[in-house]
C-alpha cells in the first residue's frame, strides 16, 4: 500500500485561480497531494481541527501579508507554508525573526513540477526540523530527556510550582561504580548499567516527574509537589527498587548510586540550572561524607 496523499490547505479567495493551481497537479492518487480549499473565510481552517494538514498553500493578498502569515501559522500549529506571491510584495524575513517554515513561489512563473517539488520540500524540511528537535531533547540510549530537554521542560515545571506555591525537588544521581563496570566488564555492560538505572528511576518516580540523563552516568529528576524531602528519603526509595531489580535481572554487577536533592522554594525562586547545581553539590557532599565515614 502506498503512502497517503499529503494534505494541502489551499487558501485562495478567487475560485478561478484555485482551479488553476489545483489543475497543475493530477488526482491525489497520482500526484500525492489532496487539496482542502479555503476561500479566505476560514471554513477550511475549522476542518483542520479534525483532519490535520501537512502544508499550507497561500495566495498572498496585496496588503497585510505579514499579519496574515503570522495568524495562519498560529492557527495551523506552525505547519510549513508555501506562499504564492507577486514579485513586488514585501514578505517577512524569517532570519530577522519572521515566521519559520516558509517557502515562496512567484505567480505565473511556476509549473506543476515546481509546485510539486516545493510542496514536498516544505513538508520534508519541516519534518526533519521536528526530528532534529526531538533528538536534541531526548537521550538516544535511554529515551529519557536530555540535559536540554530537562532545562526546557524544567522551566515550565518551575513556573507551575511558582504559580501553585507547591514547590519542587531536583534530585541529582550518578552511578558510583560506573568506572569499575566499564573497566572490568566492558562498555556494553556499562551501557546496560545505564539502562538498568533508567528502569529503576522510572519505577521510583511518577510519570509526571521529569527524568533526564544529563551526562554519561549522571541523571537528574525534577519532581513537583514534593515538599522539603531530604535526599535520604529518595535514596531509600531508589535503593529498595535497586535490590528488587538486580535480584530479578541477575546482573554481573551491583548498581551503586550517589544521590543529592535540592528543594525549589516558590518564595525564593531560582533557575533550572541553579537548582541542578545545588542538587549536584549536595550529591558530592554526601558522597564525600560516606567515604570519610567508611575510611574512619
Amino acid at each position: 500500500m502506498g503512502e497517503s496523499p499529503l494534505r494541502v490547505l489551499l487558501i485562495e479567495n478567487h475560485a478561478g485561480d484555485a482551479a488553476i493551481v489545483q489543475g497543475l497537479l493530477p488526482e491525489p492518487e497520482l500526484s500525492g497531494f489532496d487539496f482542502i480549499l479555503d476561500d479566505g473565510k476560514g471554513g477550511a481552517l475549522a476542518i483542520t481541527d479534525q483532519h490535520p494538514i501537512d502544508v499550507v498553500l497561500l495566495d498572498l493578498p496585496d496588503e497585510g501579508a505579514s499579519d496574515m502569515i503570522s495568524a495562519l501559522q498560529a492557527r495551523t500549529h506552525s505547519r510549513p507554508m508555501v506562499i504564492l506571491r507577486q514579485d513586488e510584495i514585501e514578505l517577512p524575513d524569517p532570519v530577522a525573526g519572521g515566521p519559520a517554515n516558509l517557502d515562496y513561489l512567484v505567480k505565473g512563473k511556476f509549473d506543476g513540477l515546481a509546485l510539486c517539488r516545493t510542496l514536498r520540500h516544505a513538508v520534508e524540511s519541516s519534518r526533519l526540523k521536528e526530528q532534529i528537535k526531538a533528538l536534541t531533547l531526548t537521550d538516544e540510549l535511554t529515551g529519557l530527556q536530555s540535559r536540554r530537554g530537562l532545562t526546557i521542560l524544567g522551566r515550565h515545571q518551575l513556573c507551575l510550582a511558582n504559580r501553585t506555591g507547591c514547590g519542587a525537588t531536583m534530585i541529582y544521581i550518578d552511578i558510583h561504580n560506573m568506572g569499575w563496570i566499564n573497566e572490568n566488564l566492558g562498555r556494553a555492560e556499562g551501557d546496560q548499567a545505564i539502562l538498568d538505572t533508567t528502569a529503576i528511576l522510572r519505577k521510583t518516580f511518577r510519570a509526571s516527574d521529569v527524568i533526564a540523563r544529563v551526562a554519561g552516568d549522571e541523571f537528574a529528576v525534577l519532581a513537583l509537589e514534593t515538599g522539603r524531602v531530604p535526599a535520604e528519603v529518595f535514596e531509600r526509595r531508589i535503593e529498595k527498587n535497586i535490590e528488587t531489580f538486580i535480584f530479578a535481572a541477575d546482573r554481573p554487577y551491583e548498581i551503586e548510586l550517589n544521590i543529592g536533592a535540592a528543594y525549589f522554594d516558590p518564595d525564593r525562586p531560582c533557575t533550572v540550572d541553579e537548582l541542578i547545581l545545588l542538587a549536584d553539590q549536595v550529591m558530592v557532599d554526601r558522597s564525600l561524607a560516606k567515604r570519610s565515614s567508611v575510611a574512619a
